[in-house]
């Protein structure tokens, strides 16, 4: 009775007569405790609707390229940060020293020391902003510029990118690599259609003869005279005649890390190229060597025929002086070949002064359509970027002498200005699917994955994307590749014909996802891969597609192969080919020239700004959300056990016999 009175409110009715005390307690609280934790819950879906629709709001208004938005001025001032920036943006290039030139022309593996970092701290002047009538399309300007950071002092160690703190060494440093500016003219040389020049030149007599004998024989023939002039007349002046020596001199050169990373050129084969008098004097000077040094190709090929003794080199003598008649009137020279080597391609505009050529880049702002956010729709002015076969200066600017730019790849939509720029990313529902990435270094787009690997910059968490596998298979195990000429092993991208068909291929750093375990075995001295040091990748905030920090890290490699030796090289180093021994490994060897780490660490501003807006609405969201569903479920579970613990029925009739042996019934 007592335990009764403590928990029992008595309320009394009256039923048939009878009262009945009825005892209220706890449990008919439990369902005043299952209601509100039921309506806790409910809050949870309404303050995620809440909560969303104040991230979309604070994404539009903060981080979007609109006007208003905060976001405009961080890419305004992008590349407005000074060497003492604690996060710079960067080039960190590395050079790829062959140790063993000699005995690679004999047919031994190369063995390369990596050198590097060679660090540029870079940056990009963005000017004349102006925005399409709906705000939809941002157009603007940028210019490049890079500073050589100096090298570390004794002791100090320049750690690994983003966020290289000093250079290995002085940029000037000089490193043996493959003469890729020989390669140049050399391939240049075998696309010249001589019968076509002739024709245009009026050398009706040239055409006739060379058609009857193939008009690709005449572009066969400058291919191993330039090895011939160039290379073996040099070494027999010099009293070479090893040819491991001569081979070595044509397919090696020495070069400054700051030529490899921003270009380079040679000034004899530059002569060639712009068709200097007595650089299109080929065949004389053979005829000069032959002769002792007494006689012109007017004099002498008429002695060397009547003589009757090396008949073979005195007819390529005059064959190549037909050719160079033709050569000296026309001089296509200048219009299909480089006039300088342009590197991994690193760029510098501010060297150029009051250069008024149209470089405008168009970009998405996501205004109107949220699908195509951040995507470049023009590079450089250009709406599909194309290149000029005899390129010497910046991206966009015409093609000198009037030459035909080319497509880098086989179809006009591979080079597209597409996908986004590198700073902004339109993320798929979810973060599935993959993202578009241009590339300037590849003048093409590449697709980024997301790993599953998360990352943090300033306290910002991120996403890990990486280079798509797909985007590096063979054509014959991804199709769509075909466009792209990617008919090699897997793990590269073929960036021939876009480099003036010198044989060029890209790959990540110390091949890094090159399967083909062939390929990294014929290069001896390549450290394993890491994927934290090699990877090319992108740390992506998930809500905003803010890239915090990234890497966009390519190697150059040569595919180098055998070359016809010129019948001055034939005769004098008795050769027929020159690197023959390259056709043992089959087309598995890419020799290792550079690979550049493009990238910049996380944006302090940038990251603030995301903790002072979006931060503090996904903080209270959490909460929020936490707070309701645990106090919810708290208070329904409190409320159920109160209910089937405590709350019994305590209901007693009052009926006659029973009402004075029972205390609670109360007549």
């Amino acid at each position: 009775s007592r335990f009764r009175d403590l928990c029992c409110r008595h309320a009394f009715v009256e039923r048939r007569g009878v009262q009945i005390m009825k005892c209220r307690g706890p449990g008919q609280h439990g369902y005043v405790l299952l209601g509100c934790g039921a309506c806790l819950l409910l809050m949870v879906p309404v303050s995620m609707l809440f909560f969303n629709m104040m991230l979309a709001r604070e994404v539009r208004a903060v981080f979007d390229l609109t006007p208003g938005a905060q976001y405009y001025g961080e890419f305004n001032s992008f590349a407005r940060r000074s060497t003492t920036d604690p996060d710079p943006q960067q080039y960190g290039v590395y050079i790829f020293n062959i140790t063993n030139p000699d005995s690679f022309v004999r047919g031994a593996k190369p063995v390369v020391r990596e050198v590097g970092p060679f660090v540029y701290d870079r940056g990009c002047n963005r000017t004349n902003l102006t925005w399409s009538a709906d705000e939809d399309q941002l157009a603007y300007q940028e210019d490049h510029f890079v500073t050589f950071r100096a090298p570390c002092e004794v002791g100090e160690d320049p750690g690994t990118g983003p966020g290289y703190s000093c250079s290995v060494m002085s940029d000037d440093q000089q490193f043996v690599v493959p003469d890729l500016v020989f390669q140049g003219i050399y391939h240049a040389a075998g696309q010249l259609d001589f019968c076509e020049l002739a024709a245009g030149g009026g050398h009706t007599w040239a055409r006739e003869a060379w058609q009857t004998r193939g008009c690709d024989a005449a572009a066969s023939l400058l291919q191993r005279s330039l090895v011939d002039i160039f290379y073996t007349l040099p070494a027999i002046r010099r009293g070479v005649f090893d040819r491991h020596r001569l081979q070595e001199q044509v397919f090696f050169t020495r070069r400054t890390a700051r030529e490899l990373a921003f270009g380079y050129e040679d000034e004899a084969l530059t002569e060639l190229v712009r068709c200097d008098a007595d650089a299109m004097r080929l065949d004389e000077r053979l005829c000069e060597l032959l002769s002792g040094g007494k006689e012109n190709c007017t004099v002498y090929l008429p002695q060397c025929r009547a003589s009757g003794v090396h008949q073979e080199l005195c007819n390529d003598v005059e064959d190549l002086r037909d050719i160079m008649q033709v050569l000296r009137t026309e001089c296509p020279f200048r219009k299909v070949a480089p006039r300088r080597f342009k590197g991994l391609g690193l760029l510098n505009t501010s060297v150029v002064a009051g250069n008024t050529v149209d470089r405008t880049n168009v970009v998405k702002t996501g205004k109107v359509s949220k699908e195509d956010a951040f995507q470049l729709r023009k590079r450089f002015g250009m709406s599909a970027v194309v290149l000029c076969p005899n390129e010497q200066g910046l991206p966009g600017d015409p093609c000198p002498d009037f030459a035909y730019p080319i497509q880098p790849y086989k179809d006009h939509n591979t080079s597209l200005a597409s996908g986004s720029y590198g700073e902004r990313f339109q993320l798929q529902s979810k973060g599935s699917g993959g993202v578009p990435l241009w590339v300037d270094r590849l003048t093409r787009s590449v697709q980024l994955e997301k790993t599953d690997t998360k990352g943090s910059s300033y306290g910002v968490a991120t996403d890990r994307w990486e280079l798509g596998k797909s985007e590096l298979l063979n054509s014959s195990l991804n199709n769509d590749n075909d466009l792209y000429f990617q008919y090699g092993p897997s793990g590269f991208f073929n960036y021939s014909m876009a480099n003036h068909r010198i044989p060029t291929f890209y790959s990540q750093p110390h091949f890094y996802g090159v399967e083909d375990e062939e390929v990294v075995d014929n290069v001896i001295g390549l450290s394993a891969p890491d994927p934290e040091a090699h990877a090319f990748h992108a740390e992506i905030e998930p809500i905003t597609g803010m890239a915090l920090s990234y890497a966009y890290r390519l190697q150059m490699n040569l595919a180098p192969t055998s070359i016809q030796a010129g019948s001055l090289t034939r005769f004098f180093f008795h050769t027929e080919t020159l690197f023959g021994p390259l056709d043992n490994y089959r087309g598995k060897l890419y020799v290792p020239v550079a690979w550049v780490d493009d990238g910049h660490g996380a944006s302090a501003s940038a990251a603030a700004a995301w903790k002072a807006s979006l931060g503090v609405i996904l903080v209270a969201k959490n909460w929020c959300e936490v707070g309701f569903a645990g106090i919810g479920a708290l208070l329904m579970i409190l409320g159920i056990m109160l209910w089937a613990s405590v709350n019994w029925k305590r209901s007693q009739r009052v009926a006659g016999s029973d009402l004075d042996s029972n205390p609670l019934m109360v007549p």
